[in-house]
């Protein structure tokens, strides 16, 4: 399972505020709205500042994905939201992109590859 996108709805959110700081591989907190009035399946992504030692909501998963990934966040824990690309020059909905994936889904390609990597036979 693996989720890439831009951003959703980051003109109406704090995204301006950290934007600067915000680098490829850092870690946004996932966090599942399910009482959020407009999508019960809305995930929020937010933005851990050292600058400003806190949390900044930064937008959300978009519509497309956030029913897979809000149920995703029900089942396993180890989902992970990694910042794939940032562009200060893009315009304000293409300027963050993140990638949602999880940490099993992870470990289990690693060792399927470390398998065909020495020739083992994982059949």
């Amino acid at each position: 399972m693996a989720y890439k996108f831009f951003v959703a709805g980051v003109k109406f959110y704090d995204l301006g505020i950290c934007i600067g700081e915000v680098q490829v591989g850092d870690n946004l907190v996932i966090i599942a709205e399910p009482t959020n009035p407009y999508d019960s399946n809305a995930v929020r992504l937010e933005f851990a500042s050292q600058k400003r030692n806190e949390q900044i909501m930064v937008g959300y998963v978009p519509k497309t994905f956030s029913a897979s990934v809000s149920a995703a966040l029900m089942v396993d824990d180890t989902l992970e939201a990694v910042v794939t690309k940032v562009d200060l020059s893009a315009k304000t909905h293409l300027q963050l992109e993140v990638e949602i994936t999880s940490l099993n889904d992870r470990e289990i390609r690693e060792t399927e590859q470390n398998l065909e990597d020495f020739g083992g036979d994982h059949e």
